[in-house]
């Protein structure tokens, strides 16, 4: 047992990276035009549904999600964060990473699944809070 233990201590562990951080607006262009006419931040991403703002050239973004699409205007659902990594690559790397974060004992709150829109997965920190993991190139 313990030269399975030393095994998987030798995995490299994937490198995912902070993409985005969604943060619930009660309206999406009101936020919008604060975040960037005030504060100074880039609209990064207009996509309906999806729009992110941050600053030009970093990875990191923040989501302006509507209530009113969350869930007929409940909050996001408890211990559900709006926090998400990408792992850099296609599929084979995001479930590759998947594979060695299951491996490691990384439990899933949403084992990786295929959407019309791409892959994704949620990872449950030691707490059980959730956060989704995707490719880097979604």
């Amino acid at each position: 047992m313990a030269t399975r233990r030393t095994r998987s201590r030798r995995t490299a562990l994937p490198r995912a990276y902070l993409s985005s951080i969604a943060i619930e607006v009660s309206n999406r262009q009101r936020a919008l035009d604060w975040y960037t006419q005030k504060v100074g931040l880039d609209l990064l991403q207009d996509m309906g549904h999806w729009v992110t703002v941050g600053r030009r050239g970093s990875k990191a973004r923040i989501h302006l999600c509507e209530w009113s699409e969350v869930s007929d205007g409940d909050p996001i659902e408890p211990g559900l964060l709006g926090i998400t990594l990408k792992v850099p690559g296609g599929e084979r790397e995001f479930l590759a990473a998947c594979r060695t974060w299951k491996a490691r004992g990384v439990r899933f709150g949403r084992p990786p699944s295929r959407r019309p829109w791409g892959w994704y997965a949620r990872l449950k920190d030691p707490d059980g809070n959730e956060f989704m993991v995707m490719p880097g190139n979604q």
